[in-house]
């Protein structure tokens, strides 16, 4: 029933629904000028917040209101119609009617229930990258180092992106190969093996590690490829059997002065067909 000098209930919900849908935004744009940014924690903390410093003011404004014009929630009137209508039926359809309706309300909180408890997981990856730290510090996928000598060290990271949704051991092979391509097929003649570690990431959790990549062979469009796998390595590690493999093209010469320039080339993904 609406007051004299007030709204009732039902545009009390229609102005909460709508003043919910302009205020939620605007806290993301906030948040989005923060060191904190547009993340669930922030997010949920911010809306929180306000809901709190709102309620207060609203219930600051309505103890000052005399007691005839405070706005209630008729819970006591809600209660009583609906045991009128579950329990007091006015004839068996009714019944019928009621018993389908709790059992529906029912199924309908065990689903809720049973969807937050045991949420379904996303499809389960992981990352693999190599980047390289660019004059300001930052590491970024550019820029990567293609001229090397034999004996020289240059530094890459590489870093492991864990979305398996369980820990991971990973191991990591890098390997500078002497390879050929015809028809479409990339056949090693020679390889050599730079290094190999292995690491623990957690669920979700990101790991990186600089290397210094340090050649052992000279040659022209020389492979160095970087080959991951789930806990350890076979006994021949290569780019078919890695579960996730990237390359770089480097040419590696004996001397400074006998270095010839190829245009860079950037990492790349497995290729489609090879023959080790």
């Amino acid at each position: 029933m609406r007051s004299e000098t007030g709204i009732d209930g039902i545009e009390r919900v229609a102005l909460s629904f709508g003043t919910s849908i302009a205020i939620v935004p605007m806290i993301g744009l906030l948040l989005n000028f923060t060191p904190w940014g547009i993340r669930l924690v922030p997010i949920l903390v911010a809306v929180s917040g306000f809901t709190v410093f709102a309620t207060g003011i609203a219930a600051t404004r309505r103890l000052e209101l005399p007691p005839e014009e405070r706005f209630r929630v008729p819970y006591e009137d809600w209660a009583e119609t609906a045991k009128t209508e579950l329990f007091e039926p006015d004839d068996r359809t009714d019944k019928v009617l009621n018993a389908l309706l709790v059992l529906s309300v029912l199924l309908a909180a065990v689903s809720v229930t049973y969807a937050v408890a045991v949420p379904k997981q996303g499809e389960a990856f992981t990352e693999f990258y190599v980047l390289t730290e660019n004059e300001t510090g930052d590491l970024v996928a550019d820029d990567y180092p293609t001229e090397y000598t034999v004996g020289e060290s240059k530094p890459l990271y590489v870093g492991i992106g864990n979305h398996e949704h369980r820990q991971m051991d990973y191991s990591v092979v890098v390997e500078l190969q002497k390879v050929t391509i015809s028809n479409n097929t990339t056949r090693v003649q020679t390889e050599r093996e730079l290094t190999r570690f292995g690491t623990s990431v957690g669920a979700n959790e990101t790991w990186q590690q600089q290397l210094n990549i340090t050649p052992t062979i000279e040659g022209q469009r020389l492979r160095l490829a970087f080959l991951l796998y789930k806990e350890n390595p076979p006994a021949e590690p290569t780019v078919k059997n890695a579960y996730r493999e990237l390359h770089l093209w480097v040419n590696v010469t004996a001397t400074q002065s006998t270095q010839h320039r190829v245009p860079p080339s950037s990492v790349s993904s497995k290729e489609q067909s090879y023959a080790s």
